[in-house]
C-alpha cells in the first residue's frame, strides 16, 4: 500500500521562512533582533481572503449551498481579524527570544518606562495594583 502522497506547499509560510533564509545568508542575522513584524500576518490573511472568494466565485449552481455559506462565512471572519490588525497604529510584534508572554510585556513595560521618563516606582505600583485585580481569589 502506497504512502500518503508528498504535498508541495509553495504557501505564505514557506515564503517568508524563505526570506528568513536568505536574510541569515546575507549575514543579516547578525544584526537581526528577537523581534519580527508580524507584516506577514496580514499579508497571510489578505491571500487566504482572496482564495476564498476566488473558490466563491467558482461555485456552480449545483454546488451545495451550505458550502457556499461556509466559505462565506470563512471569508468574513479573515476579513474581520484583517480588519482588526489593519488598525493598530503599529504593527504587531512577534517575540522570538526566550521568556514567558509575561515577563516579556513586564520587560517592555520597564523599558518603555525609562525611555518615556516614567518614575519606575510609580510603573512597580500600577503593574502591583493590576496583578491584585487580576489574581482569583
Amino acid at each position: 500500500m502506497p504512502g500518503p502522497a508528498k504535498i508541495e506547499n509553495k504557501g505564505c509560510f514557506h515564503k517568508h521562512k524563505e526570506n528568513l533564509q536568505n536574510a541569515e545568508n546575507k549575514n543579516w542575522g547578525k544584526c537581526m533582533t528577537n523581534f519580527l513584524s508580524a507584516a506577514m500576518i496580514n499579508e497571510t490573511l489578505e491571500d487566504i481572503c482572496q482564495k476564498i472568494s476566488a473558490l466563491i466565485e467558482s461555485l456552480t449552481e449545483e454546488d451545495s449551498m451550505d458550502l457556499r455559506r461556509e466559505l462565506q462565512e470563512l471569508e468574513t471572519t479573515t476579513w474581520c481579524l484583517y480588519t482588526f490588525m489593519e488598525q493598530f497604529t503599529c504593527q504587531p510584534l512577534i517575540y522570538t527570544g526566550p521568556g514567558t508572554t509575561e515577563e516579556i510585556i513586564k520587560r517592555l513595560e520597564w523599558a518603555l518606562a525609562f525611555s518615556e521618563e516614567i518614575d519606575p516606582r510609580e510603573l512597580f505600583m500600577l503593574q502591583k495594583d493590576t496583578k491584585k485585580k487580576t489574581t482569583p481569589k
